[in-house]
């Protein structure tokens, strides 16, 4: 979902709901030193009954054997692998948002303007 929208309610992580939103981007990571970063991050990352996510980022994360994990985080925290919601991580969320540009100054302006 673009950055900087209000909803009423949360948006829970569910490729059904990524499919009928518009204004996606699409960004196919393949740098092997950030994928060993995200993978170290993810794999600390423990499971939390307390946290909860709007998300705004799906994530797709294909492995050399065929599997898919389904990855998604909120636009300010919040993060859920597989349905499971997880305990945030600042540094891990960053990672993300950062290396795909989620806070794009530009993208914002063209937003405003609509």
């Amino acid at each position: 979902m673009q950055p900087g929208i209000s909803t009423h309610y949360r948006y829970f992580c569910s490729t059904y709901m990524f499919i009928e939103l518009g204004n996606k981007r699409y960004k196919k990571i393949t740098n092997t030193s950030y994928l060993s970063d995200f993978e170290e991050h993810l794999n600390r990352l423990e499971k939390s009954p307390n946290e909860s996510v709007n998300a705004r980022v799906l994530t797709l994360i294909h492995y050399a054997n065929g599997n898919i994990d389904t990855l998604c985080i909120g636009e300010y925290r919040g993060i859920c692998l597989n349905g499971d919601l997880l305990l945030h991580d600042e540094d891990f969320h960053n990672l993300i948002m950062d290396e795909i540009d989620f806070y794009d100054k530009k993208l914002y302006e063209k937003l405003r303007k609509k």
